[in-house]
């Protein structure tokens, strides 16, 4: 099936493409606020190129942060996602989307390990602005968070040895500590 890019992000790792195809049906968004741990959830791809491959776990965590200097979160389940099933979805029992897969963090190279996918809720944010501009709008208030490593609060003399502290701000001096 051909497919062409409407828009993409490379920070959410996303991209909505456009088939011409009759007859297919959106999966409906399954609603990210009532997404509880422990929720059985269906990760589907085509690993190696096996369409319509499924693999089955649970919810771990519903919003799980893997990077702290990133204030991305994801769905993490223990569904494998094999290599080949990253952007597929990720459906509940329901068959509603609750994200879309995009990586498991492994220590042997294979499926094993801690899936994690896109929540809805991103999804159904990024995609309006996906179709109508091909990139999705964020908004700026001139500043940038970065975690306190202890070095840098050492270094910074910050009262607290955990937090953030400004970077880049356009008023000199300014400084956020949490």
């Amino acid at each position: 099936m051909e497919a062409r890019i409407v828009g993409s992000d490379s920070d959410l790792d996303l991209a909505l493409l456009k088939v011409d195809v009759k007859g297919l049906r959106p999966l409906p968004l399954g609603d990210y606020n009532k997404l509880r741990q422990g929720e059985l959830v269906l990760a589907l791809g085509s690993p190696e190129g096996l369409q319509g491959s499924a693999t089955m776990g649970v919810v771990s965590a519903a919003a799980r942060q893997p990077d702290s200097d990133s204030p991305m979160v994801y769905v993490q389940s223990d569904a494998p996602i094999n290599p080949g099933s990253s952007g597929g979805p990720l459906i509940n029992v329901d068959g509603e989307l609750v994200g879309i897969n995009t990586f498991i963090l492994t220590q042997g190279g294979g499926n094993e390990g801690l899936g994690f996918a896109i929540p809805s809720a991103v999804v159904a944010f990024a995609y309006p602005q996906l179709r109508k501009y091909g990139h999705v709008h964020r908004g700026e208030i001139g500043i940038a968070v970065q975690a306190i490593t202890p070095t840098l609060g050492r270094r910074s003399q910050a009262p607290h040895r955990m937090g953030c502290d400004r970077i880049g701000t356009s008023y000199p001096g300014v400084r956020l500590i949490a």
